[in-house]
């Protein structure tokens, strides 16, 4: 039974038949960047059937990979990014049966399934490490006979950000204050991920000294708590 198995899982995947006229050049290597950001890994799911496989077997859909680049405000506190991939979906010609009354669909060439671009809302958890990989469920390419879409799986890749750099659960950020304010002191107008604050910066403060602002940082806990905003000091001549 498991050679059995074995030979079927095989054939099916090395089958090889002409293409769609609209599919891409995929592969099935994993995370890749291809040509418009995007790194997927696909494997070709369309070809001759060997006599020993049933054509009107249920199909699993073929699972996605892809890396996004998701801007740092939105992995450290957490949002919603539209995305747009291809994918495998039914054929709407022929509604996904592969034939147009007793005629072999033209669309799809009778393998039920076309590459289309799809857009899909994701959710980022706040607080979300890079190169974290995401699973959702049935939103990778589409089954055929009723079998089960596969999975997309996507893993968040950190946009750089010019101000703040992320380190673990805190946000740094740079700023460069005048040698009269870090000799006397006084209160600064700084930016946070969310809007602008102003903090009290120190007598006689250093080139290099850090002050921290509790909770302006990222999500800890996927959203319960935040680390800090920590300001280190640059300071020029007058």
């Amino acid at each position: 039974k498991k050679r059995k198995a074995y030979d079927r899982e095989r054939a099916f995947r090395k089958r090889s038949p002409r293409r769609p006229k609209n599919q891409p050049d995929w592969n099935a290597s994993g995370f890749r960047r291809e040509p418009g950001g995007n790194r997927q890994g696909y494997e070709e799911p369309f070809a001759q059937e060997p006599e020993s496989i049933d054509p009107d077997m249920p199909t699993s859909g073929f699972d996605l990979q892809f890396m996004v680049d998701v801007p740092l405000p939105t992995v450290a506190l957490g949002g919603t990014i539209s995305y747009t991939y291809e994918k495998y979906v039914h054929c709407e010609e022929c509604e996904g049966t592969g034939t147009c009354g007793s005629d072999e669909c033209p669309e799809c060439q009778g393998k039920q399934l076309v590459v289309r671009f799809v857009t899909l809302d994701v959710k980022i958890p706040p607080g979300v490490a890079d190169q974290y990989t995401l699973a959702i469920l049935k939103e990778g390419g589409a089954g055929r006979n009723g079998g089960p879409p596969g999975t997309l799986y996507l893993k968040i890749c950190t946009q750089p950000h010019p101000k703040f750099k992320r380190v673990k659960n805190d946000i740094i950020q740079e700023v460069t204050i005048s040698s009269k304010l870090a000799e006397e002191g006084g209160p600064l107008e700084i930016e946070t991920l969310t809007a602008t604050t102003t903090i009290q910066v120190e007598e006689a403060t250093l080139i290099g000294e850090e002050l921290r602002v509790p909770g302006e940082g990222a999500a800890i806990s996927w959203g319960k708590k935040r680390g800090d905003l920590i300001i280190k000091f640059n300071i020029k001549d007058d």
